[in-house]
Order: structure tokens, then sequence, then C-alpha cells
């Protein structure tokens, strides 16, 4: 957390650029002089911006920035030394205006008490008899300045010295608690300059980018380019903010380590007291969590599309075979009609599994474990009718996968009674690691896919068997999507269907390594 004399560094840069501060700066004088105080806060009255309050001593005033108390007022603009408490609710400090002349304390030592009390706060010394080296000294020490209070005193240029002090103060104030706001953000914040070279980046920006504050500094946020936006979206953006509005839309960003987020962005120009642009703050709310989850239901919502139109179209079917035979039943009487009845169930039972199980997959992984890929292999293969069909499983027996062992063992029931229903009963089933070391197949030796159909055969429902509900592949499909796998589809070296899975290298640990 920044100190207030580092804010008050940096405010004044900003008050600079931006323009003054707002409200009224007010100001306590210490004074146990009557006629001082009447005719300083007499002179101060009138002059705009600037308030004033009394306090006698010094540790008036150093008790009223400890518990905020108000000071007190004369009573009147007279000599009388009259004072009265001014009950009101306490003003802000801005500044202290002490009659060092009149106190009962050194102004070395009250300096030294107000700097312990609040730091930054501006401190102006006045004094009749006031030496060149003390006023050196109190200079040094943390004054904001030393005058005298002969005739040299010009009450107006007191007061432009007292709004400039104080306003500065207030400036510092606020910029400290913005500074605050913005480091403690979640949201991650960085400003640049007019030519958009950053000048500034909070720690959410750090962790949520991964580069440092020095690697952005100096930097402008086409470090941060994707590569999914072509040239007009950054076109758009910068014209809408150098013309002066506020930009908002969503921009999919990269990290250091080369992935992408998306977030929603805000970037507003700050300007001037003339309307000059001097900053851009760029506000980002990383939503790429969300972005998961919408396009999760996306898929979901086409799964249950999918699901809807297969019950709708392909139990027509089988529902209208029974309804037949039932007829014909009734009609004669003809036992031999309900097998067909119950054939006609059967498949209807089938699609009805078939398409549930298809809207379940391609949800993200909620527990995913290392699995010993072998072991999965022969599992599926045992759960499968394959009839006098061979396994040959060439994966090395430490070749290990992070996935979901039951959804991942569907995958490969779903290949291997594939292979059997398409290549038949004698099928040979080869599973092993790709060549290249990305991933795995699982092929046969059967006649194969023909190549025209081969991007067609993960589509929900093509099929190319009378009897098959078109739903194995696809839900294999959903599920290497499930596990980040890329699946493919081609000839193998026996000239039969060879489907390969490249796998995420972070997923899978395999002999090549």
């Amino acid at each position: 957390m920044p100190s207030l004399r580092q804010a008050t560094e940096q405010a004044l840069r900003f008050e600079h650029d931006l323009g003054s501060t707002a409200r009224d700066v007010h100001t306590v004088l210490v004074s146990d002089d009557a006629d001082t105080v009447a005719e300083l806060t007499t002179a101060l009255d009138r002059e705009p911006g600037v308030t004033v309050s009394v306090e006698r001593n010094p540790q008036g005033a150093i008790d009223r920035l400890r518990t905020g108390t108000r000071g007190v007022r004369p009573t009147t603009e007279s000599q009388s030394g009259t004072y009265s408490h001014d009950t009101g609710a306490a003003d802000p400090v801005d500044c202290v205006l002490c009659d060092c002349d009149t106190t009962a304390i050194d102004a070395l030592d009250f300096l030294e008490l107000i700097q312990e009390t609040e730091p930054a706060l501006p401190v102006i010394l006045l004094s009749d008899t006031v030496s060149d080296e003390l006023a050196v000294d109190a200079l040094r020490q943390g004054a904001a300045d030393v005058l005298r209070k002969d005739g040299d005193l010009h009450y107006t240029v007191l007061a432009n010295r007292i709004r400039t002090i104080g306003g500065r103060y207030q400036t510092a104030l606020t910029m400290q608690v913005f500074y605050q706001a913005v480091e403690h953000a979640g949201h991650s914040i960085y400003i640049t300059d007019p030519d958009g070279v950053i000048e500034y980046v909070n720690p959410a920006f750090e962790t949520t980018t991964g580069y440092s504050a020095d690697e952005a500094l100096g930097n402008t946020p086409a470090m941060l380019q994707s590569g999914a936006h072509d040239e007009a979206f950054y076109t758009t953006l910068w014209e809408t903010i150098t013309g002066g509005d506020v930009w908002e839309n969503e921009i999919i960003n990269e990290r250091k380590n080369g992935e992408r987020y998306y977030a929603d962005q805000t970037i507003a120009p700050l300007t001037d007291s003339q309307g000059t642009i001097r900053y851009f703050i760029a506000i980002n709310n990383e939503i790429t969590e969300a972005k998961v989850r919408e396009r999760e239901l996306e898929e979901q919502n086409d799964r249950l599309e999918s699901f809807a139109s297969l019950l709708s179209h392909d139990l027509r079917n089988p529902l209208n075979v029974a309804h037949g035979h039932l007829d014909l039943a009734e009609e004669t009487g003809d036992p031999t009609h309900f097998e067909r009845v119950r054939q006609a169930h059967d498949r209807m039972n089938t699609l009805i599994e078939d398409a549930l199980t298809l809207a379940r997959q391609g949800q993200t992984l909620t527990n995913p474990d290392k699995v010993v890929l072998a072991d999965v292999v022969s599992a599926a293969w045992n759960h499968v009718a394959t009839k006098d069909a061979t396994l040959q499983c060439t994966l090395a027996p430490e070749t290990t996968v992070v996935a979901d062992a039951s959804r991942l063992t569907e995958l490969f029931e779903n290949l291997f009674r594939n292979a059997v229903e398409h290549a038949g009963s004698s099928v040979t089933v080869t599973v092993g690691e790709l060549s290249d070391g990305t991933g795995v197949f699982v092929a046969d030796d059967g006649p194969g896919i023909p190549e025209p159909v081969q991007s067609d055969v993960f589509e929900p429902g093509f099929t190319t068997d009378d009897d098959g509900t078109g739903l194995g592949l696809a839900i294999t499909q959903e599920v290497a999507n499930a596990h980040e796998w890329e699946a493919s589809l081609g000839n193998s070296d026996q000239q039969g269907a060879c489907f390969r899975f490249q796998i995420p290298p972070d997923r899978w640990q395999h002999g090549g390594q």
C-alpha cells in the first residue's frame, strides 16, 4: 500500500493534468493572539475557496487532528480576544497555519508533532522573528512554507498559497483512495498515456495476464493480443476512445503463457479541464469460466435437439412396426406377431438408451484421475460381445492418461462394438500409440469406411447398418471432446478403419517419454 507521501507525488502529476479540487480548502489557524486571529480570519474569510477554524495552542491542533474535534472561532471581528466553541461537525483539515510568535512551542517541534499525526498535511509557519536559518531548517523538515507576518504578508498571496498546497493535499487524499481501490480491485486494470503506452497496472493485471508490472510498463496493450480479432476490431476500438467515447465489448486476450482468456473490457478516456485526453483507463473483468459454461450449455442444447430429433424420427419406424403387428395379432390371433412387437420394443429401448447416453456426454470432467490406459482398453474389450474377434494392445504398461475411467471405457467399448458389427466377428482390433507419439489409435482389419463418408461418421444418427442407431460414434466423439482428445478417422495399414486420438501433452504419460 502506498504511503500518503507517495500518493502525493503521484497526485501532483494528476492534479496538474486533470485539474484542481472541488471543495473549499479548510485551514486550522494555530494562534493565541486575539488580534492576529481576528485579522487573519477576517481576511481569509473574504477569499474564495478558503475556510478557517482556530486552535489556541499547538496541542489543541494535534488533538483536533487525532480526534476530529472542531476548533474555535472568534465571536467578532474586533480585537476583543473572546472565543467560543463551534459545535458543528468537524471539517476535514487540509492545511495548518501556525503563528510561531504566540505559541508556546518550538516551530520545529510542532512540525514533528504534526508529521507524526498526519505525515503529509501541509504546514505554513508565520513569524515576525523567524531567522533565515530557522526557515531553512523548517523547510528541510517538511514545512510547506515559512512566511513573515510583517508588512510583506499579503493576504491574497497567503490565500493563494493555502489554496494551492491545501488543494494538492485534497488531491493526494483522493488519489490515495483511488490508488488503493485500484490496487485492491479484483478486475485487471491498466492506465495508458494518449499514445497507448502503459503507465500503470494493478496487481490483478499481473495475476490475470502473467506479465509483471515491469514487463508491462512502457509496453502497449498489443502485448495481450491473441490473434482472435482482426485489425478492424482494434481500429474501431482505437477510434472510439480517441474520439472521447467509452469502449465496451468482449475481448479475447492472451496470457504470457500463451493461454487465451475472455474479458468484458471497458476503456474510458480521462480528460483534463480543457477536454484534452491525457490518459486511457482499461478495466477488464475476466469471464473465461462464464464463456466455457455458455459454450457447454450451447453444446448441451445441441445434444438435446439431436436427442429430440432422433426420438421423434427414429422411434417412429419401430413404433409403427409394433402397432402394425399388434393389429395383425388381434385380427389373426397368430402369436408370432408378438415376437415382432417385442423386437420393435427392443429396438426402441436401444434407441432411447443410446440417445440418453449421448445427451449426458460432452460435459466437462469433474473428477479426472490418472489411469493406466491398457487397463481401460482391457476392461472395455471384456464388456463387449466380441465373439471370435482378437484384441492386440501394444500400449506400454506405463502409459497413463488423466481421464474419467468410466467414460473413457465407454469410448473404447463403442469403437470395439463398431469394429465387430461392421468388420465381422473374426476381426482383429489393434490399439497402440501413434507413430509421432501424440496420441493413440484404434484400428481394425475390416473393409474400412469409405472415404467420402468418413467426415460424417461422428454425426448423431449416421449409420450404414439398418439395425444401428447411429449414435455409438457420436458418443465416442463426445467422450473424446470431454477429455480434450481430438478424434479423426482414416484407414489402417490393413485398409480397415483407423480412429486416431490426439491427446494434450499434459494429459498423458507414454512409453515414448
